[in-house]
């Protein structure tokens, strides 16, 4: 949901992160992201995933499932905020997308991008 060019995640990395998941619906938007790690010659461990994780599928459930593997201490979303506050509010059984668990499981020094 909107690792787009791979920028926050750039200068996630720039600032320090040395673990990074990002995430996007759009397969060109994951290969530009990572044509852009590539090119900075990043010394992080980035991973960069396509998929819908708010979408009703198993893919997107599994790729859901990929990321609650971790936890994280910065989550950051570069798209619309309406279509964050709507998912927040029906998907709440969904801990990947709950603000409050976003904010209560910080614990690892990781950083994912969806």
């Amino acid at each position: 949901m909107g690792c787009g060019s791979g920028i926050l995640g750039i200068a996630a990395y720039l600032l320090g992160a040395t673990d990074i998941t990002a995430v996007d619906i759009d397969a060109n938007s994951v290969r530009i992201a990572t044509e852009n790690f590539e090119r900075i010659g990043t010394t992080a461990e980035v991973k960069l995933l396509c998929g819908n994780v708010l979408a009703d599928t198993d893919a997107a459930g599994e790729l859901r499932a990929k990321l609650a593997e971790k936890k994280y201490d910065i989550i950051v979303a570069n798209i619309v905020a309406d279509i964050l506050i709507r998912n927040l509010r029906t998907k709440q059984q969904n801990k990947l997308l709950l603000i409050k668990h976003l904010l209560l499981n910080l614990k690892q020094t990781k950083i994912v991008l969806v």
